[in-house]
């Protein structure tokens, strides 16, 4: 009897153990994905009324990581094939267009904190804003938390527990303004589980965020503030800390002013959905 008491104490640690874990980016990895996401837009602004604006983003991801130091390495994203739909159903517009490619290479830690980022192709995003609502394309990929990677704690960290990271950006706009974005993403360690035939944990997060953005145009600037909150699930393989799969839902009120040749302020409302799926 004692010798099995002895057993069980031995094998209970050692399944404890099974369920700690250390997430981080390996190099050299290389992967394909499938990104898309969709936006509704309603905007109440004076002087014009309300409006519903819908866009759709269809993309290929493309990620390339490569060893850089001992504790960093380098990230290359493109997004290639993008195509971005816009629809007002109230003015019955739409239209498509398809947008030269994005690209950039990050420094990371192992833990997916970003140190460096380096734009090497921006084309895809001017293509973007000039499409207007193409805009919400631009506000995924820039800045530090990227759709396709996420910031895990350096601590080995146990099926059940949570970990948050805060983040603030400020973007510079050409010159032409700029935008500041605060965020706090609480992240919790689900489950181990077999997805798409690779083992992977299972992270739910729930971030909230504000932000405030300033443009000059040629007729005047606009000013936006905003605050939401995002919800999502994400399954990152264990064995190179990448994502194999991440779908994310965010809800965003914002209110908005334009001063310049004429004067207008509004608010408007945004739901955003996006899905990430590795597809090789």
């Amino acid at each position: 009897m004692r010798s099995l008491w002895l057993a069980l104490g031995m094998l209970v640690p050692a399944m404890a153990a099974a369920q700690t874990l250390t997430l981080q980016l390996q190099a050299p990895y290389s992967a394909v994905y499938s990104f898309t996401a969709s936006s509704e837009l309603v905007q109440d602004i004076s002087g014009m009324g309300a409006m519903t604006v819908n866009t759709s983003v269809e993309s290929q991801l493309r990620l390339e990581s490569a060893q850089n130091a001992r504790d960093t390495l380098t990230l290359t994203w493109h997004m290639e094939g993008t195509k971005v739909s816009e629809r007002r159903p109230t003015g019955r517009m739409d239209n498509t267009m398809q947008l030269a490619p994005i690209a950039a290479r990050l420094t990371l830690l192992r833990n997916g904190t970003v140190v460096h980022q380096q734009w090497l192709d921006t084309s895809g995003l001017a293509g973007g804003e000039m499409f207007g609502q193409g805009g919400m394309l631009s506000g995924l990929v820039r800045g530090t938390s990227h759709p396709w990677k996420i910031e895990f704690p350096a601590k080995p960290i146990t099926v059940g527990e949570s970990w948050e990271i805060a983040h603030t950006d400020t973007l510079d706009r050409s010159g032409k303004g700029s935008s500041v974005r605060s965020a706090k993403a609480t992240y919790r360690l689900e489950a181990l589980v077999d997805t798409l035939g690779t083992r992977c944990a299972r992270i739910r997060s729930t971030t909230q965020f504000e932000f405030s953005v300033q443009q000059q145009t040629q007729y005047g600037t606009v000013s936006v503030q905003g605050t939401g909150t995002a919800r999502g699930v994400a399954y990152v393989e264990v064995k190179s800390g990448f994502l194999v799969a991440r779908q994310e839902d965010s809800e965003t009120q914002m209110e908005m002013a334009f001063s310049g040749q004429i004067e207008m302020v509004g608010s408007m409302q945004q739901s955003l959905q996006y899905r990430l799926v590795r597809l090789q």
